[in-house]
């Protein structure tokens, strides 16, 4: 327990004691002593002592049928708390009548009830909430220096910012995220995720500064304590999980999943401009002084308890510190992380390929096989592939032709077995870029192979794993072939080439999840195939090296 919150609770005691609780005071140490066994121990301690200076006092006294009133008081204290969701505190008790020291006991179960009850309520919460720290791979690292990045998704800053896992913030620095999401783990146990676009600092161990953008806390037991500051107010937590949500003009929102949490005007110490928020409550604060503190709807899809799913790292093989082929790949899926062997992988059978005019599509490696479509079809290559499909500036709103002359500009497959859609990602797909080319990677369209009133088509225009992401590895080289124009690539051999041209750029393997639910698939429906086109945004194709789908959901990963 800091000294704060210590100071906090032994100002609610006495007041207790002196029988000058008001109710929201009341409520704080409620709280208090619901979320933090610390608080508890230290309460009971304080009581202790109470409850022998007014035994010692007593003693002259003929104290039972005192003893008799106290007893009935805690019982119907504890009626009153069962009646009213366990309050921990009764309206009127007054512990500098005459006391018993085992009333203590008593109270103590009434506490009990509480946390029990909000145990109950927590474990719900908690039950579809991912522990953030247990999911990254810098789980057993101590925090030793204030604030570690535990995890980022397409993460950009202004200038420059942490992007890897286990990297440390810089204190009292001024963070400006443009893009994607981030997780930061605090010194003593608070957790943050911060989403784009946002301006943030880390001004110490137990305070963080947002002047734009949203971020999601939790402040588990032992953690009470930690602020956010806002231009215009400052959140302290009492053992909470809540959103804030900061615009340009300053205006901020705080949402109060669970727990509760004092929120502060900044400028100020007027007792009126203090609001104890609790579960289920939102406040909006600005700098009006009559609309300090406006409800607003509760939302609790403000709070974030993950980041989102997606394709989070790879394996890979190759020469030095060069990779070639694909050995395995971490995907998050309904909040859980699953690392999956490249042999589970659900391979593809090319259905068509027509590229835009113009353009060199077939990228082999000496371990390449004899047939064109063997460079995407048959190995887990990352720098052999059909690149450069054709496009369109919109995405497909009728099925695509695959067949013959007249089939649709772009790149048609069908998965060796159907893929079915789960949480998260269902596809992922693999793209080489080099540092020239759009940091994102390359937007393109994916589509069903038949379009219906539910299967539609969805664009992708940003990579799980980007240029700039830290996961991005560099390429072993590879050639591009040339072959006759109009050449049929797809029933073409490797030997058909005229000529060839070898890369003079280092290029990076990038990777993108595709959920087939942004195509209209329900869930636990199968899919048969895909169609891929570029989205002509720029002068830049989508060059794809490896698609596969994922496994099947099982309730295990569950």
């Amino acid at each position: 327990m800091n000294s704060e919150i210590k100071r906090s609770l032994e100002s609610l005691v006495a007041d207790l004691i002196d029988g000058n609780l008001d109710t929201v005071r009341r409520e704080q140490l409620n709280h208090l002593l619901r979320d933090s066994e610390q608080c508890r121990r230290h309460f009971n301690a304080i009581m202790d002592v109470q409850c022998g200076i007014t035994s010692l006092a007593s003693q002259s006294q003929d104290s039972g049928a005192q003893n008799q009133g106290g007893v009935d008081r805690l019982s119907n204290a504890m009626t009153s708390a069962e009646k009213t969701n366990a309050e921990v505190i009764p309206n009127h008790f007054a512990f500098r009548s005459t006391a018993l020291p085992w009333s203590i006991t008593l109270l103590s179960l009434a506490a009990l009830l509480v946390i029990t009850i909000s145990f109950v309520r927590r474990a719900e919460f908690e039950s579809s909430d991912t522990t953030w720290l247990a999911s990254s791979n810098v789980k057993d690292r101590e925090i030793q220096n204030g604030v570690l990045l535990v995890d980022a998704s397409s993460a950009e800053y202004f200038d420059t910012g942490p992007t890897l896992s286990g990297e440390i913030l810089q204190l009292a620095r001024e963070y400006v995220l443009t893009s994607g999401t981030i997780r930061l783990a605090f010194h003593r146990g608070a957790e943050v995720i911060l989403e784009s676009p946002s301006v943030f600092t880390a001004v110490d161990a137990d305070r963080l500064s947002v002047k734009l953008g949203r971020c999601s806390v939790h402040v588990p037991e032992g953690a009470e304590g930690f602020r956010v500051e806002t231009p215009q107010t400052e959140v302290i937590d009492l053992g909470t999980r809540f959103s804030v949500d900061v615009n340009e003009a300053g205006l901020t929102d705080v949402q109060m999943i669970e727990g509760s949490a004092e929120v502060r005007k900044l400028s100020s110490t007027a007792k009126r401009d203090v609001l104890l928020l609790t579960d289920g409550q939102a406040r909006r604060f600005g700098d009006d002084k009559e609309r300090f503190g406006e409800v607003i709807p509760f939302e609790s899809s403000s709070y974030a308890k993950t980041l989102p799913d997606r394709v989070v790292s790879y394996e890979a093989v190759g020469q030095s510190e060069l990779i070639s082929d694909l050995a395995a790949v971490t995907v998050q899926r309904g909040g859980v992380l699953r690392e999956y062997n490249v042999n589970e992988l659900i391979g593809i059978e090319v259905l068509c390929f027509v590229p835009e005019p113009d353009t060199l599509n077939v990228t082999v490696s000496a371990s390449s096989g004899p047939g064109v479509r063997d460079v995407i079809e048959s190995d887990h290559s990352l720098v052999t592939g059909l690149i450069n499909p054709g496009g369109a500036k919109e995405a497909l709103a009728s099925s695509p032709i695959t067949l013959g002359d007249t089939a649709t500009p772009g790149f048609g497959f069908r998965f060796r077995h159907p893929v079915v859609n789960g949480p998260g990602p269902d596809v992922v797909l693999f793209d080489i870029q080099n540092k020239a080319d759009p940091p994102t990677g390359d937007g393109f369209h994916v589509s069903p192979l038949v379009l219906t009133a539910q299967h539609r088509a969805h664009s992708i225009q940003r990579y799980d794993i980007a240029m700039k992401s830290a996961e991005a590895k560099p390429t072993e080289g590879f050639e591009l072939l040339l072959f006759a124009k109009d050449t049929p690539l797809v029933a073409s051999q490797v030997a058909d080439h005229f000529g060839s041209r070898p890369t003079t750029l280092q290029f990076y393997a990038l990777a993108v999840g595709i959920d087939l639910s942004d195509l209209g698939y329900s869930y636990g429906e199968a899919c048969d195939g895909l169609f891929i086109q570029d989205d002509l945004a720029d002068c830049q194709l989508i060059d794809p090296t490896f698609i596969a789908g994922l496994p099947e959901w099982t309730e295990e990963e569950q």
